[in-house]
């Protein structure tokens, strides 16, 4: 299969990294650990807070070659929840029916996919899909074959996807599953934390990075000048269970961002609301069609 397809070879091309045995891989953040197979490199990308790591096995003797990527998200509305809710939120949500139509709406219609699953560890439910796709270069079609799966925990989302050209798929799934089961996301200590269940609150502030004065609105605020608040904030955050959509016009309308933490930036709030998202589920659409985009388009080194 083509370089460009594979995320992660590009790594090797110029970082020449050489193969080793399989050893255990700790994040420097301490996020995860992970175990690298027998004869993969690995190396953490310059964007490490969204790709935590890449791990790649080089073409031999003609044989396709493939590539995993780590994927990270910080998720500040889900803090406050346990593990059982974070499972119980998804269970049921994440079927093949999903996953496709994250990916469809994206643009791409040549994403299909094979199976999905999931497994227990730790109490944790991890979900997973295994998927097919093609990309066109110079007038000749290329079709891989992957892997991901995703693992939710209090205040993050943890994924890891891996490909390879579509006939080496069954070759490469021992790998693919050294990578997978070794896979243990750590939950890191939190500062403040909101109550478990607690309805979340938007702050208003007069200054930048949450400074001066502030204004908190706690119920859906068609207008906030007619609620006496200050349009032009100097920044803003959420607390609690639950994100904001935040407007630069009233009724909801104009620039708007949904808002899960804080802004440091200003933004003029004009309109906000509590959003009905389901973020652990937009989270796993939002992972798979960053990770599918980078395999298509080839990733640069890191």
């Amino acid at each position: 299969m083509n370089r460009a397809y594979l995320a992660g070879l590009a790594v090797l091309a110029v970082a020449g990294l050489v193969p080793a045995e399989a050893a255990e891989l700790r994040d420097a953040q301490g996020r995860f650990t992970l175990t690298v197979p027998d004869g993969w490199t690995s190396d953490i990308p310059a964007n490490a807070a969204d790709f935590t790591v890449f791990l790649s096995k080089g073409d031999a003797e003609g044989a396709p070659g493939a590539a995993c990527i780590g994927l990270y998200l910080d998720m500040p509305t889900t803090r406050s929840a346990t593990q059982a809710d974070l499972n119980t939120v998804v269970e049921g949500q994440l079927t093949a029916d999903f996953w496709k139509s994250a990916i469809q709406a994206s643009g791409d219609t040549s994403f299909k996919v094979i199976s999905t699953g999931k497994r227990d560890r730790d109490g944790r439910r991890i979900h997973n899909v295994v998927f097919t796709g093609t990309v066109v270069e110079n007038g000749k079609t290329e079709s891989g074959k992957g892997k991901m799966e995703v693992h939710f925990i209090p205040g993050s989302m943890h994924s890891v996807m891996c490909v390879t050209d579509e006939a080496a798929f069954v070759r490469h799934t021992n790998a693919f599953e050294t990578i997978f089961t070794s896979y243990q996301p750590s939950v890191a200590p939190l500062i403040a934390q909101a109550r478990s269940g607690t309805a979340s609150a938007l702050t208003l502030f007069a200054r930048t990075a949450q400074a001066g004065q502030a204004q908190v609105v706690s119920a859906d605020t068609p207008d906030t000048r007619r609620a006496g608040f200050n349009p032009a904030a100097g920044s803003l955050t959420v607390d609690g269970s639950g994100a904001w959509q935040v407007c630069s016009g009233a009724g909801y309308t104009g620039q708007c961002e949904t808002v899960s933490g804080p802004i440091a930036a200003p933004f003029a709030v004009l309109s906000a609301r509590r959003t009905g998202d389901d973020t652990p589920v937009s989270a796993a659409a939002r992972v798979l069609r960053t990770g599918w985009g980078k395999v298509r388009t080839g990733l640069q080194a890191p």
